[in-house]
């Protein structure tokens, strides 16, 4: 098995295939930011999944990955491009040789490959804490460095292979890191994969939202950016690992990493900051490697880990024009209608009754309000009326590409239901400060990447702790002094 038997069944080139909702672009190019360029270097992103053998065959199966892969591309349309190298005058004097390089959206396809290895079971790949070498044969660009896409302009910067085994199937992707990160890896499949569920129909919407092909560039940046190469093959390559290298891949259970984190923060001194349970696992890992390759006790090291510092898209929508529905305009409320409203946000409100002092359309119940927004801020107290304002008829009312955002009490909003919402996809996301049943977080929403949680912190800022120190004493010197008070709480608010 470690030798390979993994044979080649077919290949063929495959092109997005669009659908209403995904018709054909217009031919575009995409500019490399510094950090695609940056990732030239270093070989392809390669990930995969085992699936068990299918009820009809390896080879129906097969045909309908190809055909769902087809319009899933439709979706991500640049990954089925071509890098494109245009020679230019570096720092525009003349004599000193350069090129430039970018992503031509020309869907000219993404290699689709079709193998077996027969002698190749689940119980193979699953069954060692090493990973068989068989398994890089499953990668139809391994080996690849992303940089030779640029050399040979005919590489695919995108590839997939489907392998079957003698009792399931692999499915592999590799997607060259010049032109995507691990976020759009990832999304691509699991649009592939809602695709695939549903028959194949791409028409309707997906849970799954393409990035947008333009990047970000800082202000000031040359774009297209001019490389001091004279040509593509003088792009320098990651170094080699001396053979032979072992991948493993290691499972760590909650109760270990709980017990981890105990551990380093027991070996912290007092007053210190509190050891996550990414940087306790990651600081286990990486002592364990400077055993194993034995290290020094004095030696100086550096392990550098690489999490969400590849703003390269912008995947966050710009505010400007995005609809903002506000559920209570009160101080709080207002205050955050007015700064979105600087960033070009067009605001919507509802409270019990409409205000004369803003220009904003009032809205007299939620549900209208969320079917208006793109955003939905709850941002109201919580008595009788207001509990469970946002239910599951205003959720839908806000729709998949809505977000709600919750700063005002965690029972405003119906957390079961939101719950539900966010794992059927029925909206893109929420910010919640505030949870109906404080300190108890619902354990699912820890395990969603659509959902930012803050452990009602919102207000404990330095400038808002001094301010509130400052409005308690001015209110008490006031009461004592028969003055009217700074803050006057009004009665009707605390009726039940």
């Amino acid at each position: 098995m470690e030798g390979g038997g993994v044979q080649i069944v077919s290949r063929r080139m495959v092109k997005p295939e669009y659908q209403k909702s995904s018709r054909a672009p217009e031919p575009e190019t995409v500019h490399l930011t510094p950090w695609d360029l940056q990732q030239l270097p270093v070989d392809y992103a390669q990930k995969g999944v085992l699936l068990p053998k299918p009820p009809a065959g390896g080879a129906h199966a097969v045909e309908h990955l190809a055909s769902s892969f087809a319009r899933a591309l439709a979706r991500f349309y640049p990954l089925a491009g071509r890098f494109a190298v245009a020679p230019v005058a570096k720092d525009g004097d003349g004599k000193s040789p350069g090129l430039t390089i970018s992503l031509r959206c020309s869907d000219e396809g993404a290699e689709f490959v079709h193998a077996a290895a027969p002698g190749v079971t689940v119980a193979d790949l699953t069954g060692t804490v090493c990973i068989p070498r068989v398994v890089s044969s499953f990668f139809p660009l391994n080996g690849t460095v992303s940089a030779d896409a640029v050399v040979d302009p005919s590489l695919p910067v995108l590839a997939v292979q489907v392998t079957e085994l003698a009792d399931g199937l692999f499915v592999a992707m590799s997607l060259n890191h010049g032109v995507a990160d691990g976020t759009t890896f990832w999304d691509l499949f699991n649009a592939w994969s809602e695709i695939s569920r549903n028959g194949g129909d791409a028409n309707g919407d997906i849970s799954t939202v393409p990035p947008p092909p333009k990047r970000w560039f800082i202000e000031g940046c040359t774009v297209p950016i001019p490389l001091p190469f004279a040509k593509a093959d003088d792009i320098p390559r990651r170094f080699e690992y001396p053979p032979p290298v072992y991948e493993c891949s290691i499972h760590f259970s909650p109760e270990s990493v709980k017990k981890l984190k105990a551990k380093a923060n027991a070996e912290m001194a007092a007053g210190t900051a509190t050891i996550s349970s990414l940087q306790a696992v990651v600081a286990h890992l990486w002592r364990a490697t400077c055993r194993a390759r034995g290290l020094a006790p004095d030696q100086e090291t550096t392990c550098l880990l690489a999490v969400g510092c590849r703003t390269r898209l912008k995947s966050m929508p710009p505010l400007g024009g995005k609809r903002v529905g506000i559920i209570g305009l009160g101080n709080i409320g207002s205050r955050v209608a007015k700064r979105l409203e600087a960033l070009g946000c067009i605001i919507h409100y509802n409270s019990r009754k409409p205000k004369d002092s803003v220009s904003y359309k009032y809205f007299p119940n939620v549900h209208d309000l969320a079917a208006e927004s793109d955003v939905l801020v709850v941002a109201c107290a919580l008595n009788k009326a207001m509990r469970h304002i946002v239910d599951k008829d205003v959720l839908e009312a806000l729709g998949k590409g809505g977000v709600v955002i919750n700063i005002g009490r965690g029972a405003n909003i119906d957390e079961a239901e939101l719950v539900i919402a966010l794992r059927e996809g029925k909206i893109a996301g929420a910010g919640l400060d505030v949870f109906e049943h404080e300190p108890k977080v619902p354990a699912e929403l820890f395990s969603m990447d659509n959902v930012v949680l803050s452990h009602h912190v919102a207000v404990w800022t330095e400038e808002s702790r001094s301010d509130l120190r400052a409005h308690t004493i001015g209110n008490l010197e006031a009461f004592f002094s028969g003055q009217p008070l700074l803050t006057q709480v009004d009665a009707d608010s605390l009726v039940q």
